[in-house]
């Protein structure tokens, strides 16, 4: 199986794509957490490691996409070791 850092560049691309069209930030991870492709607030942060008790590991735990709308009433954002 293909692994997401052999195609970081393109990882970044499409989630500079998802980001325009969809005008939000974006962060691409492996199954290691590692954020491959980033947007926004988190540009800078390409491959560093995503937060474990955050958005990422909800969708990690239940292969569904999810979304924060304002990270201050979120639940999920309260929780994350990455404040």
């Amino acid at each position: 199986m293909l692994e997401l850092s052999a195609i970081s560049d393109t990882v970044q691309n499409v989630a500079e794509a998802i980001a325009a069209v969809l005008e939000l930030d974006v962060s691409i991870i492996d199954r290691q957490y590692m954020r491959l492709g980033a947007t926004g607030q988190y540009a800078g942060a390409r491959f560093s490691s995503a937060a474990r008790d955050s958005l990422f590991d909800e969708i990690m735990q239940t292969g569904q996409p999810g979304y924060i709308g304002d990270s201050r009433d979120s639940e999920l954002c309260r929780r994350c070791e990455a404040k």
